[in-house]
Formats: C-alpha cells, structure tokens, sequence
C-alpha cells in the first residue's frame, strides 16, 4: 500500500509505511478539527520482540509500548492473614 493513496478523514494520515519496520503519521490538516490536534507526528516502530522493545524504551529509542517483557514485571503478591 503507497500511504499517498491512503483516503483518510482522521486527525492522522500516514506518510511513510516500511513493512515490519515503521509506519509514520502526521497531522492531517483537512482534518475537520486540525487546530485542535497537538501532536504534529508520530512513528509505529515494528518491534515484534517484547524484550527489543524494552531496550528501546529503557534507552529513549521509543516512548510507549504495547506490551512490556513479564521479566521486568515487579508481581507483588497479596499477603493473607
């Protein structure tokens, strides 16, 4: 898919689309509420490993994730009686 062709009516359009890699959208100024969209653009990394896409969260690369490696999960058990 050639995100040039993509029709969209979002506050979003995507820009760039490498597969298995990233995806990049920016602000669609047709958008109907365009002054109200604060964020000018944004990139999908994709990162099919959990514990890679940790990585780059720990060290900036990326800012939010989907799902985080259950090894870094600090599981605090209730405690009875």
């Amino acid at each position: 898919m050639d995100p040039q062709n993509a029709v969209v009516n979002g506050p979003y359009r995507m820009t760039e689309w490498t597969i298995k890699q990233r995806k990049v959208f920016e602000k669609n100024p047709a958008y109907r509420d365009a002054a109200s969209v604060k964020l000018a653009k944004f990139i999908f990394l994709g990162i099919e490993s959990a514990e890679t896409a940790f990585r780059y969260y720990e060290t900036g690369q990326c800012h939010w994730l989907f799902r985080i490696p259950l090894a870094v999960v600090d599981i605090q058990r209730p405690t009875t009686g």
